[in-house]
């Protein structure tokens, strides 16, 4: 399963008070308030750290959660970007993601890879990772604007649209869906997934973390994924809250989502919080 990511993450933990005596030796804590703090576009050698809790309730599978997210330069990768007809710098963004078994300490690792572009200091999404690890051109290869945060912060509320389609390369890139060619079962369509979201911006709050106190903006999403092809993605939906520092990104996500594969349905929970970043100052 892949629940695509906007690139920020933002944590929500309880402070951690204890009732210590006068010769405890005492930390001071940085509070980063929303006064001055912008939207941090995309930036190679940008690395942020979560750790968390993925559960699902119906079974007895319950698993610590560990994710490392890098934006990285594609070196001398470049990408045709439609709409100027030039060739873009690529920016990958690398999520890995460990899990651990609690009962048994069993360790599984997953990992996705999406490419992205600059353009008018707008980042596209260009080529999509799915679940057979190949790239996929993101809206028949003219991309996909990220721009839901900003949106939502701007205007409190926000909604988005994209699909992952069935295209091939030619000449070594990938520049327009012509033919099926990776799986030439699926008919009709070149359409492999879809994925749609709805944000609304509830207000602010403020979040406690082992690296400092951040002052975040508090959204609510609604996400909706369609699939043609399950090996490659899932059918299903899930309601989310972010915690968002535009400074830095996400602080805390909050996750609950339901994978209609399955039979019964699958229902899954799934915290995890910023404990980590090369970002300067955080």
């Amino acid at each position: 399963m892949k629940i695509i990511l906007a690139i920020l993450f933002v944590g929500l933990i309880s402070s951690c008070g204890g009732s210590g005596g006068g010769d405890e030796a005492k930390t001071t804590v940085k509070t980063h308030t929303l006064s001055g703090s912008t939207l941090r576009k995309m930036a190679a050698g940008d690395y942020w750290r979560y750790t968390g809790k993925l559960e699902y309730p119906s079974t007895t599978n319950h698993y610590d959660l560990e994710i490392d997210i890098t934006h990285a330069s594609g070196g001398d990768l470049k990408y045709l970007f439609p709409k100027t007809n030039e060739y873009l710098p690529v920016i990958t963004s690398t999520a890995i993601y460990k899990y651990t078994e609690k009962s048994t300490g069993t360790v599984t690792q997953s990992s996705y890879g999406d490419y992205y572009v600059t353009s008018s200091n707008i980042n596209y999404m260009m080529l999509e990772e799915l679940g057979d690890d190949k790239l996929y051109p993101v809206n028949e290869g003219q991309g996909h604007a990220e721009k839901l945060i900003e949106d939502v912060i701007e205007k409190s509320s926000s909604s988005m649209y994209f699909t992952a389609n069935n295209c091939h390369l030619e000449n070594g890139d990938y520049v327009r869906c012509v033919k099926s060619e990776y799986h030439p079962s699926i008919v009709g369509t070149n359409i492999l997934t879809q994925e749609s979201a709805t944000a609304t911006l509830v207000g602010t709050e403020l979040i406690t973390t082992s690296i400092g106190i951040f002052e975040c903006y508090k959204i609510k999403l609604n996400f909706r994924y369609t699939s043609n092809l399950t090996a490659l993605a899932m059918n299903g939906e899930s309601n989310e809250t972010w915690w968002v520092y535009p400074a830095v990104g996400v602080i805390k996500k909050s996750i609950s989502f339901t994978n209609t594969d399955y039979t019964p349905i699958l229902f899954g929970e799934e915290t995890y919080t910023l404990v980590e970043t090369n970002i300067s100052e955080y």
